[in-house]
Parts: structure tokens; sequence; C-alpha cells
């Protein structure tokens, strides 16, 4: 179940993206199904054949940032050529939501421009990007 604050970003997401987004929901577990982040899904979206995917949940941890008294918040996005498949929209979720579950569970630092080292060799083995 979403949050108000969830809630409220999907929202905005929708307005900003102006499309129809699809969400499933990511579990670091899949059996315990305790820690769960939202990835939402636009298709064509920045342009054709494109796809954007942006966690939505991370807004709920603290990353360690202020601005004053105030707490600043991220989501992660990414953006992928659509190949004619559902993988590459499911490989894209997956890295973001490891990332996600990165900063939520094991406090990964984050912030503009973060780079998550070795994150790509989990799910593209034999390609040299780190």
């Amino acid at each position: 179940m979403m949050t108000k604050q969830e809630q409220q970003m999907l929202e905005r997401t929708r307005k900003v993206l102006n499309t129809q987004l699809i969400s499933h929901t990511y579990f670091s577990n899949e059996q315990t199904k305790e820690t769960g982040v939202d990835i939402l899904f636009a298709r064509d979206c920045p342009g054709n054949r494109l796809l954007t995917c942006t966690t939505l949940g991370l807004i709920n941890y603290d990353i360690g940032f202020k601005n004053g008294d105030k707490d600043i918040r991220i989501e992660l996005v990414g953006v992928s050529m659509i190949k004619g498949d559902l993988e590459t929209a499911d490989l894209i979720a997956r890295i973001l939501s490891t990332a996600a579950f990165g900063i939520m569970e094991n406090h990964f630092p984050c912030g503009l421009g973060t780079v998550f080292p070795d994150i790509l060799s989990g799910y593209l083995p034999n390609d040299d990007m780190k």
C-alpha cells in the first residue's frame, strides 16, 4: 500500500512524464517480501522507443542530506532503448531496485552523480561496464 507521499510522487511523475505508467513491486527477498520498492515504467518516454523506469518508495529513506532543517530525499531514474520485449524493462528495473535496496538496507551513499560500483556485473556479466 502506498503512503500519501508516494501517491503524491506518483501523480507528479505522471504529470511530468505525461504518459501512462505501469508499476511493479520488486523485493530484496522474494520469499520474505520484507523490503520492497515499486518501479514505474513509462513507455516511449521521453521519446520514441525509449523506456523510462523510476523507483517509487526510496523517498521514505533518509540518505543523510539536508537543506537547512529539511531532509533531502531521492528516487532513481533510468532510461533505455526498447528492444521489442519486456526483457529490457525487467533488466533496467532489477538494476534500479538493486541500487535502491543498497541504499535502503546497506546505507549505500547516494546523491547527484553517484555511481554504484559493480552493480551491473551481476546482470551483465559479459559486459565491461562497471
